[in-house]
């Protein structure tokens, strides 16, 4: 049976934010590709250590604990990496000389190891990190959290080096892998879309009149968009629903939120009340202020929603413009919510191949043998 480690920067069950979802759904479509898989994954924030459900007996999952201890911010080694250092992953790498699989540039500290020298080692890129950080650091308005985004995101330029250890970059956009390919070229660099939940059922969504939108609320992106809808949005369409749904929502966001009649806001929704949302939702409204990478809620919402109304940002670079409706500002959002909402959603959507999970895994695994034979 072929097998493969993948280290995960955070345990992916449940699925519930981007870069999670793309690490769950991978490691589903691998199983469905027939690899046995060793997850080498870092729990914290008071998620539970439970393996992914569909694995079975042959598979191996090991728990590390991150080190969310302010003294790894003192290092040169960016904090992401560096709270991530444990040592006994290696020992647990170095059971076997299967292929290893670094989910995003956070699990990378092996990458250089003498131990892996002879190892196909891939890396899957899930950002620009450097660009990223310092687009939250934009995004921030606490001025400590802002430091500490420009901080990180210098070192994480330093460090992002280490990918010319790596035998091969998947990267999750087109500009990303352009980006990376012209940085490392002596490293085969491959676009790999996102992996999401790309099954269906035969009950077509939006159901109810409402607008949902999703994310982690502890994200400063993510708490701008949130309150731009709660101050900006929300008012200009009073008998509209609009449904917040997100990971660890501030007081003072659940607070105001629940001084706006139009307004629903539910915290930490498990896997079977966010699929609620999500098929109960007439309209999924997507925000960003970062064209980073290929956003997975947005390939969640479009293979599992009803309507999709985005920014233009949220679609750059991913080929899904005919897919959803772009508005930009306040006014032209609110004028496209009034539009979809009284549209009913009568046909399923199919996504190209590009965003198809098997044919994502053939690739992926075709690109392996074709740099090594495991």
């Amino acid at each position: 049976m072929k097998h493969i480690h993948v280290i995960s920067f955070q345990n992916p069950v449940p699925p519930d934010y981007g870069g999670v979802i793309d690490v769950y759904y991978k490691l589903r479509a691998l199983k469905e590709a027939g690899f046995r898989i060793t997850l080498h994954s870092y729990n914290y924030r008071g998620r539970k250590e439970v393996a992914p459900p569909f694995f079975g007996n042959e598979d191996n999952v090991f728990f590390y604990q991150r080190d969310e201890s302010p003294l790894r911010q003192l290092s040169i080694l960016p904090y992401i990496v560096n709270s991530r250092r444990d040592s006994a992953i290696l020992g647990n790498l170095l059971e076997d000389d299967a292929p290893i699989l670094f989910e995003g540039l956070h699990t990378t500290f092996l990458l250089s190891h003498p131990c892996l020298r002879d190892r196909l080692k891939i890396v899957r890129a899930h950002n620009i990190e450097h660009d990223y950080y310092r687009g939250l650091a934009l995004s921030e308005k606490k001025l400590w959290k802002r430091l500490f985004y420009k901080w990180e995101g210098y070192k994480l330029e330093r460090y992002e080096k280490i990918l010319e250890k790596a035998d091969l970059i998947c990267a999750i956009s087109e500009k990303e892998r352009e980006y990376f390919g012209n940085a490392y070229p002596d490293v085969k660099t491959i676009f790999l879309p996102g992996f999401y939940d790309d099954s269906t059922s035969e009950e077509l969504p939006g159901k109810k009149e409402y607008v949902l939108y999703q994310g982690s609320l502890d994200v400063a992106e993510n708490i701008g968009a949130a309150e731009r809808i709660i101050n900006r949005i929300a008012p200009l369409l009073t008998d509209v629903e609009f449904v917040i749904a997100g990971r660890n929502p501030s007081k003072e966001l659940l607070e105001r939120s629940a001084k706006i009649n139009n307004i629903r806001l539910v915290a930490n929704p498990d896997e079977d009340e966010f699929s609620q949302l999500l098929n109960g939702a007439r309209i999924n409204l997507l925000l960003t202020e970062q064209a980073t990478g290929v956003k997975l809620k947005l390939l969640h919402a479009l293979c599992r929603g009803a309507h999709a109304v985005v920014n233009g940002k949220m679609i750059e670079g991913t080929g899904l413009e005919d897919y959803c409706t772009v508005a930009d500002s306040d006014e032209a959002i609110a004028e496209a919510i009034r539009k979809k909402i009284a549209e009913p959603f009568l046909k399923r959507r199919k996504l190209p191949d590009r965003y198809v999970n098997h044919i994502n895994i053939q690739s992926l695994e075709k690109e392996m043998r074709r740099i090594r034979e495991f």
